[in-house]
Protein backbone atom coordinates (compact mmCIF):
# COMPACT_ATOMS: atom_id res chain seq x y z
CA UNK A 1 0.00 0.00 0.00
CA UNK A 2 1.44 3.67 -1.21
CA UNK A 3 2.90 5.11 2.12
CA UNK A 4 3.83 9.57 2.30
CA UNK A 5 7.65 9.54 0.91
CA UNK A 6 7.52 11.66 3.89
CA UNK A 7 7.80 8.79 5.81
CA UNK A 8 10.06 6.78 4.10
CA UNK A 9 13.78 6.85 4.37
CA UNK A 10 17.41 5.14 2.53
CA UNK A 11 17.47 1.55 2.83
CA UNK A 12 20.99 1.64 3.70
CA UNK A 13 20.04 4.05 6.70
CA UNK A 14 18.46 1.11 8.22
CA UNK A 15 21.25 -1.42 7.02
CA UNK A 16 18.66 -3.21 4.68
CA UNK A 17 20.35 -4.63 1.14
CA UNK A 18 17.94 -3.46 -1.83
CA UNK A 19 15.59 -6.91 -2.19
CA UNK A 20 14.94 -9.16 -5.26
CA UNK A 21 13.20 -7.78 -8.29
CA UNK A 22 11.83 -10.61 -8.83
CA UNK A 23 8.16 -10.97 -8.59
CA UNK A 24 5.10 -8.69 -9.23
CA UNK A 25 5.46 -4.81 -8.03
CA UNK A 26 2.28 -3.00 -7.58
CA UNK A 27 1.65 1.02 -7.93
CA UNK A 28 -0.61 3.73 -6.05
CA UNK A 29 -2.38 3.38 -9.49
CA UNK A 30 -3.19 -0.35 -10.07
CA UNK A 31 -0.34 -0.58 -12.57
CA UNK A 32 2.05 -4.15 -12.15
CA UNK A 33 5.55 -4.44 -12.85
CA UNK A 34 5.94 -8.38 -13.29
CA UNK A 35 9.75 -9.32 -12.93
CA UNK A 36 10.43 -12.35 -14.30
CA UNK A 37 14.23 -12.68 -15.38
CA UNK A 38 16.59 -11.15 -12.99
CA UNK A 39 20.26 -11.37 -14.14
CA UNK A 40 22.50 -9.47 -11.70
CA UNK A 41 22.17 -6.48 -11.86
CA UNK A 42 20.01 -6.96 -15.21
CA UNK A 43 16.24 -7.61 -14.93
CA UNK A 44 13.15 -8.01 -17.45
CA UNK A 45 9.54 -8.65 -18.14
CA UNK A 46 6.19 -7.22 -18.10
CA UNK A 47 4.22 -4.01 -17.20
CA UNK A 48 0.77 -3.47 -17.58
CA UNK A 49 -0.83 -0.26 -17.39
CA UNK A 50 -4.15 1.48 -17.55
CA UNK A 51 -4.49 2.85 -21.47
CA UNK A 52 -6.18 6.50 -20.33
CA UNK A 53 -9.29 4.92 -22.23
CA UNK A 54 -10.68 2.25 -19.38
CA UNK A 55 -8.80 -0.63 -21.06
CA UNK A 56 -5.45 -1.81 -20.28
CA UNK A 57 -2.07 -1.85 -21.78
CA UNK A 58 0.85 -4.57 -21.72
CA UNK A 59 4.51 -3.47 -22.58
CA UNK A 60 8.47 -5.35 -22.56
CA UNK A 61 10.10 -3.77 -18.98
CA UNK A 62 13.85 -3.90 -18.67
CA UNK A 63 15.84 -2.31 -16.15
CA UNK A 64 19.08 -2.11 -14.07
CA UNK A 65 19.93 -1.86 -10.10
CA UNK A 66 22.34 0.32 -9.04
CA UNK A 67 22.64 -0.42 -5.26
CA UNK A 68 19.64 1.64 -3.89
CA UNK A 69 18.51 2.77 -7.56
CA UNK A 70 17.07 1.35 -10.13
CA UNK A 71 16.11 2.41 -13.97
CA UNK A 72 13.68 0.71 -16.16
CA UNK A 73 11.86 1.29 -19.62
CA UNK A 74 8.80 0.20 -20.94
CA UNK A 75 8.18 -0.49 -24.83
CA UNK A 76 4.05 -0.26 -25.75
CA UNK A 77 4.40 -1.73 -28.61
CA UNK A 78 2.49 -2.99 -30.65
CA UNK A 79 -0.31 -1.15 -28.73
CA UNK A 80 0.93 1.98 -28.92
CA UNK A 81 4.07 4.24 -30.50
CA UNK A 82 5.27 4.60 -27.10
CA UNK A 83 8.21 4.19 -24.44
CA UNK A 84 8.01 5.29 -20.68
CA UNK A 85 10.91 5.29 -18.57
CA UNK A 86 11.40 5.22 -14.70
CA UNK A 87 14.29 6.53 -12.21
CA UNK A 88 13.77 5.54 -8.74
CA UNK A 89 15.08 4.41 -5.43
CA UNK A 90 14.17 2.10 -3.03
CA UNK A 91 12.98 3.03 0.44
CA UNK A 92 11.41 1.97 3.34
CA UNK A 93 9.23 2.44 6.45
CA UNK A 94 8.93 2.49 9.63
CA UNK A 95 7.97 -1.63 9.39
CA UNK A 96 11.04 -2.11 7.35
CA UNK A 97 8.70 -2.91 3.83
CA UNK A 98 10.39 -2.01 0.98
CA UNK A 99 9.01 0.45 -1.71
CA UNK A 100 10.51 1.89 -4.89
CA UNK A 101 9.64 5.70 -5.49
CA UNK A 102 10.04 6.95 -8.95
CA UNK A 103 10.07 9.90 -11.15
CA UNK A 104 8.86 8.63 -15.14
CA UNK A 105 8.64 10.13 -18.29
CA UNK A 106 6.35 9.15 -20.84
CA UNK A 107 7.12 10.21 -24.68
CA UNK A 108 4.17 9.27 -27.10
CA UNK A 109 4.93 9.07 -30.95
CA UNK A 110 1.00 8.60 -32.28
CA UNK A 111 -0.71 11.82 -32.08
CA UNK A 112 -1.30 14.38 -34.05
CA UNK A 113 -0.58 17.03 -31.22
CA UNK A 114 2.42 19.30 -31.36
CA UNK A 115 5.77 17.62 -30.70
CA UNK A 116 5.85 19.51 -27.36
CA UNK A 117 2.65 17.96 -26.29
CA UNK A 118 3.84 14.46 -26.57
CA UNK A 119 6.29 14.50 -23.26
CA UNK A 120 4.28 14.01 -19.75
CA UNK A 121 5.96 13.53 -16.64
CA UNK A 122 5.25 11.86 -13.12
CA UNK A 123 5.90 10.22 -9.84
CA UNK A 124 4.73 6.71 -8.63
CA UNK A 125 5.80 4.39 -5.85
CA UNK A 126 5.95 1.11 -6.08
CA UNK A 127 5.72 -2.21 -3.43
CA UNK A 128 5.69 -5.47 -3.78
CA UNK A 129 1.94 -7.04 -4.29
CA UNK A 130 1.68 -9.22 -1.64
Amino acid sequence: MAVSKAKLERLSAKGIVPPSMMGVWVNELGSTMTVTTVNGAVFSGSYQSSDGNGGQVTGTLNGVVSGETLAWTVSWQPAVDSTTAWSGKFLVDDNDDVYIYTLWYLSEGDQDAPVWQSFLAGQDTFWPQA
